[in-house]
């Protein structure tokens, strides 16, 4: 199954470009290596195929780059990063960092002129912000990932969509 959906990804992307085809054989070839790694020692490769590669193989599809795409890209990877790292390991350092991440991809908006996106950021930061309160009780850190997982996805759009404009 993994093995056909791979193909299929390379085809897509030869079709879409040389950029594009280079950067999902990076994706496959890392997604390979986070599997022998293991779920905890493989936790940044899977940050960087789950969400830099996909994000720069759009960006070059349709797109091109700008040093703001890539400091966009950075931020919404050290969040998943962060994500992952306290669904695994239960330190709390790690909701720092996302949050320190949000609040740099919010101050980016603004300092873009994108209030709206930038306002919409910081209500799903203060929407993690009170998961975080549940998390510190119960420390579940699976249950935390997946209740904030949505709104980091809506951070990431809204992130995305501010290049266009």
């Amino acid at each position: 199954g993994m093995i056909m959906a791979g193909i299929l990804a390379l085809c897509i992307a030869i079709v879409l470009g040389l950029v594009p085809a280079i950067l999902t054989g990076v994706a496959l070839a890392l997604a390979l290596i986070e599997g022998q790694l293991g779920a905890e020692r493989g936790i940044v490769l899977r940050a960087i195929f789950e969400i830099a590669l996909p994000w720069l193989i759009a960006q070059s599809t349709f797109g091109y780059f700008t040093w703001l795409s890539l400091v966009y890209v950075l931020l919404v990877t050290l969040i998943y990063l962060a994500l992952l790292a306290l669904a695994s390991t239960r330190q709390t350092r790690w909701i720092w960092l996302g949050n320190l991440a949000h609040l740099a991809i919010i101050g980016l908006l603004l300092a873009t002129n994108v209030p709206a996106g930038a306002a919409i950021v910081a209500l799903g930061l203060l929407a993690q912000m009170l998961w975080q309160a549940r998390y510190r009780m119960d420390r579940d850190g699976r249950t935390y990932a997946r209740r904030v997982q949505s709104y980091i996805l809506v951070g990431m759009f809204v992130a995305s969509l501010s290049l266009w404009f």
